[in-house]
């Protein structure tokens, strides 16, 4: 929490948010002491988990039981053969933390290296808009980049990522992105960096392509292999969506009631043993 609050300050706000992030984050740690924590992510699970009181890893999704594409629609969708066209798909926020110029860097070294044949529609609106529009501007690639706005979760969103070729995550900071649920829950490929709880779901080369943030030649490397290798393709999706199917909106909801009747018995019992 602390280094996502200071990658969206600068100067003085940043300093003073960063303080209370803190001081948010050692009262949370206080409270958790005594009871039941849920957490998002691994590195919070894990910073909790030290404190000694029991601890459940939760998933934040707004994916449900019917959104999911079965296994066999997964397969017939994603050839064997490498793709004649590339169609890269970013949702979220416009904002620094998110990364998004180094996608677009990215896309751009592809472009200078001879691919022709790709497009980059990005969904979502925040505060660097403005400069990212100048940049694919300046980088001559306004052929290739679309800004589609903000698109609220729902049929007109899905019909997009189920139109993607492979979904990119190129944040700096991140707690446990639903957007990677999103799209491996249509049978889109990803390929994210290596921050927040995102390594705690995607297993590098099993269901997506983990790569360090900030590093546009990773990304390219990454498209690369995806877009040549119909096998490996197949493989991520498929598995991205058995990896989707574990935390739908109706999933998650049973793990949490689950942990909670389990812990209240659990107290329950000590407290009559205490009586």
């Amino acid at each position: 929490m602390v280094d996502y609050v200071r990658l969206r300050n600068e100067g003085v706000k940043a300093r003073v948010a960063t303080l209370a992030a803190l001081g948010l984050e050692s009262v949370f740690r206080w409270i958790s002491r005594s009871t039941l924590t849920f957490t998002v992510g691994r590195e919070m699970y894990d910073l909790y988990s030290r404190i000694g009181s029991p601890v459940c890893q939760a998933t934040v999704s707004l994916i449900s039981d019917v959104d999911i594409l079965d296994a066999r629609k997964t397969k017939e969708k994603v050839a064997n053969d490498p793709l004649p066209f590339l169609r890269i798909l970013n949702v979220g926020r416009l904002d620094p933390e998110k990364g998004t110029i180094y996608l677009i860097r990215a896309v751009h070294e592809l472009v200078i290296s001879g691919w022709r044949n790709l497009c980059l529609d990005l969904v979502g609106t925040g505060k660097e808009e403005r400069i990212l529009g100048r940049e694919v501007q300046n980088l001559g690639l306004s052929e290739y980049v679309r800004f589609l706005g903000y698109i609220p979760y729902g049929p007109g969103l899905l019909a997009i990522y189920r139109t993607s070729d492979v979904f990119v995550l190129p944040s700096l900071t991140e707690g446990f992105p639903q957007t990677l649920l999103e799209a491996m829950g249509s049978g889109v490929p990803v390929v994210a960096t290596r921050v927040g709880g995102v390594a705690g779901l995607v297993e590098d080369g099993r269901n997506g392509i983990l790569v360090d943030p900030g590093s546009p030649r990773q990304i390219c490397s990454a498209l690369r292999r995806l877009k040549g290798d119909g096998v490996l393709r197949r493989r991520m999706a498929v598995n991205g969506l058995e990896t989707a199917k574990n935390h739908t909106v109706e999933s998650e909801t049973r793990r949490m009631v689950d942990r909670i009747n389990t812990f209240l018995g659990s107290a329950l019992l000590k407290t009559a043993q205490e009586t």
